[in-house]
């Protein structure tokens, strides 16, 4: 796990140029830094380590012998050893992981990043065919954030350091507040600032230096992945519990000590029971706030079990004192990061590296909105279908609530009922926001009145979502607008908001964290 990050122009880059971009990223890389500039003296790479594989050796940037290619990554690359078994005619010079992805991509092009399997970002430049090339994975675990202007073009791990550029102002970007305010995260490309985009993930952007601007390209590889199905694959439990133990020994791959946070729940306690049997020397670490709804207790119990060196990691401080802290990581107005950033905090002291069961939910479709997704799918099919027999039971539920729930219980009857009219795929895409935009319009303060006004012209969120469900829905089976949701959770809601934020809290004090499960 490191920091990040490369800067072209084409009137040519300085040691001067990069300074700020390493200065910026140092709290990712508390072990070491490094540049590199090519040969041309127009593109530089910038290299902030945190050493976790070949302590000694592992310095970044991986520069190839003639000085025409160089390499900076972050993350892990799980199958490098079987990478460079098909890369036997290559002399690699370290044993670290990353070090694959240089002659990977010198012989494959963009068409290297499916052979790759880990999390990771990387920058990679060819002399020879004048590219940039940028990789994300596949679910979007390590981040990576670009800026182009047609003559210079940056890109890094955090947006802190691209604005760190004296040619990069931080102008808020409307829309994308907008999107921030009914969603809580920014999804697609954009981010709470003009012009710095994040690169997708399972893509590759490619750069390429004219003799007098600078042409991009982004290549999706999301097609290649695995789709989930309402029929199902055929995967059995067995083949489950086989993947999760093998994923969870490539995860483990490390020269320093692992870790696990251990929550309590049955994600995190999953993978805490598996890696236990590969590591007798195991610490584990759960974060409370001395408050009766915590899982301290289960994960007390659990790590006794286990024989794990557990450390029940319990906060007296306000959260609120953490709070401009963990914002300035997470580069998001956020409140719920501040757990994260507390746990890493205080895990950082013990170990380099710390297993999560983020994602489990999203698989194993853990989630409470799930079950409400399925039912209403189904009264949504039900209602459509005989919309006489629908409006009977919706005036006859709006009356009990009337009797026997409050007002606030009956408006949101009635919002879910409005919605199983529309149809099931306005349900799904409804039910995945954590807000209707127009409760933000209905606030009523000058601020919130003149914004709505400003952003009339966009489609509501609502039916920016739908769009993307609506092919589920034409199914005849109610389990394909589940599906459709638990996708959407993948390719949106997780890498935009979930993993985003892990990484941030985590990075912000040199701590990587991995996530089996994906």
């Amino acid at each position: 796990m490191c920091g990040i990050a490369g800067l072209i122009q084409l009137e040519g880059v300085s040691d001067a140029d990069l300074e700020p971009l390493l200065h910026a990223l140092a709290h990712r890389g508390p072990d070491g830094q490094g540049t590199y500039i090519n040969r041309t003296g127009q593109v530089g790479l910038v290299h902030t380590r945190l050493a976790i594989v070949d302590l000694e050796g592992g310095k970044q940037p991986f520069v190839s012998r003639d000085g025409r290619e160089g390499l900076v990554a972050n993350g892990e690359i799980y199958n490098h050893q079987e990478i460079r078994r098909h890369l036997d005619d290559y002399h690699f010079d370290t044993q670290s992981d990353c070090e694959v992805i240089l002659p990977l991509t010198k012989r494959f092009g963009r068409e290297a990043y499916p052979k790759l399997r880990g999390m990771f970002a990387y920058g990679v430049w060819l002399g020879v065919h004048r590219t940039l090339t940028l990789g994300r994975d596949p679910f979007g675990i390590k981040p990576l954030h670009y800026w182009c202007d047609g003559k210079r073009f940056a890109f890094a791990s955090e947006i802190k350091a691209l604005l760190a550029l004296p040619f990069i102002q931080a102008t808020l970007n409307r829309d994308a507040l907008w999107d921030f305010f009914n969603l809580r995260y920014c999804p697609g490309e954009e981010t709470l600032f003009d012009g710095i985009k994040r690169l997708p993930p399972a893509s590759v952007m490619q750069v390429k230096l004219e003799d007098d601007h600078l042409v991009t390209q982004i290549t999706s590889f999301q097609g290649d992945l695995p789709t989930l199905s309402a029929e199902g694959d055929g995967t059995s439990e067995d083949d489950v519990a086989t993947a999760i133990e093998e994923s969870l020994s490539a995860h483990m791959m490390a020269d320093v000590p692992v870790g696990a946070y251990l929550s309590g729940g049955l994600d995190s306690s999953t993978l805490t029971t598996l890696a236990a049997r590969k590591n007798s020397h195991l610490h584990t670490f759960t974060l409370g706030f001395g408050e009766e709804s915590d899982e301290n207790e289960d994960a007390a119990r659990l790590a006794q079990s286990l024989g794990t060196h557990h450390h029940d990691l319990i906060s007296s401080d306000e959260l609120f004192d953490h709070l401009p802290a963990a914002v300035m990581a997470l580069e998001e107005p956020k409140i719920n990061g501040v757990q994260g950033f507390l746990l890493a905090q205080q895990t950082r002291p013990h170990v380099k590296v710390a297993l999560s069961g983020l994602g489990g939910d999203e698989l194993f479709l853990g989630y409470s909105r799930n079950e409400i997704h399925h039912r209403f799918a189904r009264l949504a099919r039900w209602m459509k279908r005989m919309p006489i027999a629908g409006r009977v039971f919706e005036n006859a539920a709006l009356a009990g609530f009337r009797a026997f729930g409050g007002l606030r219980h009956q408006h949101s009857l009635r919002g879910l009922l409005y919605l199983a009219r529309l149809g099931e795929a306005s349900v799904a895409a409804h039910l995945l926001r954590n807000a209707f935009d127009s409760h933000l319009r209905a606030i009523g303060s000058p601020f919130s009145r003149e914004f709505a006004a400003e952003q009339s012209h966009r489609p509501s969120l609502g039916d920016r979502f739908a769009k993307d469900f609506a092919r589920y829905a034409e199914g005849q089976d109610a389990n394909a607008l589940l599906v459709g949701a638990v996708q959407h959770e993948l390719t949106s809601k997780l890498p935009n908001d979930y993993l985003l934020n892990e990484d941030r809290v985590s990075m912000a004090h040199g701590l990587e964290v991995r996530v089996p499960f994906l």
